[in-house]
């Protein structure tokens, strides 16, 4: 039997909830109507700029999506102006440390993301200063080249997630960069996420069509085996 597949906007929705109640406090203040969490209203600003919404239309989007409000632990929707001030009171550093958060899994993957580089002052930590040395070298021999890494990651979020800046205040706008650089960065999780299912299903699906003996464990001091494997969504 063929396993359901996830909705993908579901997954992504689950996703940014998770990462923001891992990184974000529950709550602006103490005294706050906590009526909704502040990883709620992330996790719906990053679903906005993932469809290319605007508040408006995430307000009536999400009325109609019964899926993504349990996801998010949403029993009512947020008003449209409840999503601006959330998006307006959010630091820059709150988005570094998503960003970051991010970065350190994709990276241990291999993957390309969009990452926090400290800007200014002196390299003075020995490994910089020996890739530093590296990359000069490279450079002049004519073998370095990582731009193109730069330029795939930017033609990517401008024509997936949209190459428009809505804000009108200029830090609001620098925000919004941020903002697109998480939802980048969720993207190529659910990309890494889907990649190791399909590796996943291959295995097994070879395997039963094989129908090797399977190693799965000692008992009593006996090796037991399982003749055939039966590929199981629900083990993942």
């Amino acid at each position: 039997m063929k396993a359901a597949r996830e909705n993908y906007f579901v997954r992504f929705a689950a996703s940014a909830y998770q990462l923001c109640q891992q990184t974000l406090p529950l709550y602006w203040h103490p005294k706050s109507p906590r009526r909704y969490t502040v990883p709620q209203l992330v996790a719906c600003l990053l679903l906005m700029r993932r469809l290319r919404l605007s508040y408006r239309d995430i307000e009536q989007l999400l009325w109609a999506m019964g899926q993504v409000r349990m996801v998010l632990g949403l029993s009512t929707v947020p008003d449209h102006t409840t999503l601006q001030r959330a998006f307006a009171r959010l630091q820059a550093s709150v988005w570094h440390l998503l960003i970051q958060c991010t970065a350190d899994v994709l990276v241990k993957d291999g993957e390309l993301c969009v990452a926090v580089v400290a800007r200014g002052g002196r390299i003075v930590d020995e490994a910089r200063l020996r890739r530093k040395a590296l990359v000069e070298s490279a450079r002049l021999e004519g073998v370095y080249g990582q731009r193109w890494k730069v330029e795939t990651v930017h033609s990517v979020m401008k024509r997936k997630f949209g190459d428009e800046i809505v804000s009108r205040r200029g830090v609001l706008q620098r925000r919004e960069v941020l903002l697109l650089a998480v939802v980048y960065n969720l993207h190529r999780l659910w990309c890494c996420f889907m990649r190791q299912v399909r590796v996943m299903w291959f295995l097994c699906s070879y395997l039963c069509n094989r129908a090797l003996p399977i190693h799965i464990g000692t008992h009593m001091g006996k090796h037991i085996t399982d003749q055939r494997l039966t590929p199981c969504a629900e083990s993942w």
